[in-house]
């Protein structure tokens, strides 16, 4: 590694897990009089992110090497839909849907919650690596933002797209292994 090496592109993997609550109104019987119905669980998301990372200085054996990274990363929203301790008993066409004479009532809610739990998004940061040899690094994205959307057809309107935007600073521990 030296001064040649100043650009580094990269991929991570990452796994999340998350928690969703959305509150639906339901009109089952037709008397305009809807009823509240909660939505809500746990999730897990598994993402790819891939990016590049700029060093404003040389990295190699001994060294502390500052940097800036730019990134592009993608989550898919996994949702279990079965209940715990319920054996068969699917949430969104058992519970969520009860009384709902659409046939896709439950799948439409299942799509519409991965659908926003499936985010994208970019992160870009400064940060600091330290090489023990010219192999082996920890670092750190010591200031960071990261703008993350998703978006999913909203099942209680079907002519409506429900957007969700996340903006956030942060900061991360970074262990690398870099091949020569």
């Amino acid at each position: 590694l030296g001064s040649a090496d100043r650009v580094a592109p990269y991929i991570g993997f990452g796994v999340n897990a998350a928690s969703y609550k959305n509150d639906y109104l339901f009109d089952f019987d037709g008397d305009d009089d809807e009823e509240s119905r909660i939505d809500q669980g746990m999730a897990t998301q598994i993402g790819i992110e891939a990016g590049l990372r700029g060093f404003l200085a040389d990295r190699g054996h001994s060294l502390a090497a500052p940097y800036i990274r730019f990134s592009f990363s993608k989550y898919i929203g996994i949702i279990d839909e079965y209940v715990d301790g319920e054996d068969g008993v699917d949430y969104y066409g058992d519970v969520l849907c009860a009384g709902n004479s659409a046939d896709t009532c439950g799948e439409d809610y299942e799509k519409f919650d991965e659908a926003i739990l499936s985010p994208q998004g970019f992160k870009f940061a400064f940060g600091a690596e330290y090489y023990f040899n010219d192999n082996f690094a920890i670092g750190a994205d010591l200031l960071g933002l990261e703008l993350f959307w998703s978006a999913g057809t909203n099942p209680q309107d079907q002519q409506r797209l429900a957007t969700y935007v996340s903006v956030a600073f942060y900061s991360t521990l970074n262990i690398s292994y870099v091949t020569t």
